[in-house]
């Protein structure tokens, strides 16, 4: 796995980088070495956050901790990605089977007890209204709901306003 290691608001080091490369090494198992990890390391206020992300074709794994110190955060993030690695190996390993993306078996004889059948309980139709993303965040609100599609006024894509944790809004467009 290759590993690019980044920081924000922190000063990278060496403990900090074997750390990250020492707990990393354990997902070398799962994934071949042609495999890029995207690690960031950053401090905002007293949080001291990991976050990692492992783009694959189609698949992005990710985890994020946050803690009140970094080497924890860095310990539990990568225990976070094994723990979805193992919930979902099988259907990540279905999905990647011509990829070349994961090395070994996914699946020890028999052993999946993580793996569970992913059940859709409740599908929703209704029609995507045009708005500008103001009036997607007012009805957000007035929904008291945690995201809301819509079509763009402008282009009439699709797209998502969802509240973040930091008290702003995002918005996903697709194209």
């Amino acid at each position: 796995m290759n590993i690019k290691l980044t920081g924000k608001n922190i000063d990278l080091t060496d403990g900090l980088k074997e750390r990250v490369d020492d707990k990393m090494s354990k997902l070398d198992k799962y994934f071949n070495k042609d495999v890029d990890a995207q690690v960031t390391l950053k401090v905002q206020k007293l949080d001291q956050i990991a976050e990692v992300t492992i783009p694959l074709k189609g698949t992005i794994l990710r985890a994020e901790v946050k803690d009140k110190d970094m080497y924890n955060s860095i310990d539990t993030v990568v225990q976070k990605l094994e723990k979805q690695l193992q919930k979902f190996r099988s259907k990540l390993r279905d999905k990647h089977r011509d990829d070349n993306v994961f090395v070994g078996p996914m699946i020890e004889d028999g052993q999946d007890e993580y793996a569970e059948e992913i059940q859709i309980s409740k599908v929703k139709h209704f029609e995507l209204i045009p708005m500008s993303d103001e009036e997607a965040v007012m009805q957000l609100n007035l929904l008291d709901h945690d995201f809301y599609m819509y079509k763009d006024t402008k282009d009439f894509n699709v797209r998502v306003v969802y509240k973040k944790g930091d008290g702003t809004y995002g918005v996903i467009a697709a194209e």
